[in-house]
């Protein structure tokens, strides 16, 4: 009888590993001690391919899988996927981003990853999921927030004929959205903004991405981020106090966010800007 892996549980250990609401991160490398034989994962989970030759039996996947590959497994997989061992680089490295019963069930009323394992075939899949993993393996405060975004994000790249960004004019709800994030200092949270729009929070995620070109939380942070490179160039207000009113939880923080969008710290910004 195969193994049955819990949520969130794979074989060989994590570099590093968070928990949000409904889903589990983990940067991991495989365990080459073991013979990986037939198990079950009993809830749905994202494989991405960092490095290494892996080995899936999920539908359109190539016999061999290299990095970037996304592979897609429902709830209840039974397979033998794993990376191959027995040649050059074959150790590896991969991203799993496993999902819990609620978003699935909520992607699944949307007609999404209802067949089978599969490869994920959307090109903007493996972005989102390099970005994911960004966010997991330099986790701050408002982390979480970013990181829901973006796994919601990854579930709506399992609809194939997805458009790319700026595809059509956004539906009025969708600029409504918008211009909320603009207005907000504090994220006012997917279920809500969802639940506002009248539209699932999966829905909302992906027609986001496809109009905006990111998910409504990695969006929100770039507006306040932006906000704050012009308090730094226009004003003389402290750092610490521009971070507070961009909205985020302390200065750190703000610095090593302001650092990953504009290359340099606010401080190095603010003389090279004068």
């Amino acid at each position: 009888m195969p193994t049955a892996l819990e949520f969130g549980q794979f074989f060989g250990p994590a570099d590093c590993r968070h928990v949000i609401p409904g889903f589990v991160l983990a940067d991991r490398r495989p365990d080459t001690s073991l013979i990986i034989e037939p198990h079950t994962h009993e809830e749905a989970h994202f494989v991405v391919v960092l490095a290494g030759s892996y080995l899936s039996s999920a539908r359109g996947a190539p016999p061999v899988c290299g990095a970037s590959t996304v592979i897609f497994n429902p709830p209840g997989t039974t397979h033998r996927d794993r990376f191959a061992v027995d040649r050059p680089g074959g150790t590896g490295r991969f991203f799993a981003v496993s999902v819990g019963a609620a978003p699935m069930a909520r992607a699944t009323d949307l007609g999404l990853g209802r067949d089978g394992p599969c490869l994920v075939r959307s090109a903007n899949a493996a972005a989102t999921a390099h970005r994911l993993r960004g966010e997991c393996r330099h986790w701050h405060a408002g982390s979480a927030l970013v990181a829901e975004g973006l796994c919601l994000a990854l579930l709506g790249h399992l609809d194939e004929r997805e458009d790319g960004p700026g595809a059509g004019r956004p539906p009025a709800w969708l600029l409504r959205v918008r211009d909320h994030l603009h207005a907000s200092a504090a994220f006012p949270g997917l279920g809500r903004l969802a639940a506002d729009a009248g539209v699932h929070p999966i829905s909302l995620t992906r027609a986001f991405r496809r109009h905006f070109g990111a998910p409504p939380t990695e969006y929100h942070r770039n507006v306040r981020l932006a906000e704050a490179e012009r308090q730094l160039r226009v004003s003389d207000r402290p750092v610490a106090a521009i971070a507070v009113g961009a909205g985020f939880a302390d200065q750190s923080h703000f610095t090593r966010a302001f650092r990953r969008r504009f290359g340099r710290p606010p401080g190095a910004h603010r003389r090279a800007s004068a």
